[in-house]
């Protein structure tokens, strides 16, 4: 039987690039998600068209999002970082892990993880439902850097790429 999954993608931005960068993210993830045999629900994109919900107005925003987590008691949800984590993931993520919904971390693959901030890939790598397939036996207060060295290497593993370095100004 397919499943069906709830995609957790960027998508609000104040600039029109990032809007337009986020919007083609999202269809990214959502072709990711029909090529693995899913069928992918993204609330973002399907109640953000014009005439339905204002995603600019808060309070649209926020009703739009609540339907949004009203799918994840009955779906696992796709989280999609190739950009990293906005907010409005965060809470998707937030949500899921209330609901104990079963969270798939992803990249698409078709694009650059220079930006992605080990803050990103510790939150992924803790989450409940990957802990045993990459948990990290690390002391950070000892270790700060090999603590780092050593979660990008699993974490690269278990989505199948490599990570480029970061400068350490980018890690957060």
């Amino acid at each position: 039987m397919t499943k069906i999954v709830v995609i957790e993608s960027p998508f609000r931005a104040t600039e029109l690039s990032t809007k337009a960068r986020n919007l083609i993210y999202a269809r990214s993830a959502v072709k990711d998600s029909i090529f693995r045999g899913e069928i992918p629900l993204a609330s973002h994109l399907l109640y953000t068209q014009p005439g339905i919900l204002d995603d600019t107005d808060p309070k649209e925003r926020k009703h739009g999002m609540l339907m949004g987590h009203h799918f994840m008691k009955f779906c696992d949800v796709a989280v999609y970082f190739d950009l990293g984590i906005s907010s409005g993931m965060m809470q998707g993520i937030q949500k899921a892990r209330q609901l104990g919904a079963k969270i798939d971390w992803r990249v698409t693959g078709e694009w650059d993880l220079t930006n992605v901030p080990i803050s990103v890939v510790r939150l992924a790598l803790k989450d409940e439902l990957i802990v045993g397939v990459c948990r990290a036996s690390y002391d950070e207060e000892e270790s700060p850097l090999l603590a780092r060295q050593l979660l990008r290497s699993q974490f690269a593993q278990r989505i199948g790429r490599s990570l480029p370095e970061l400068p350490e100004e980018q890690i957060v």
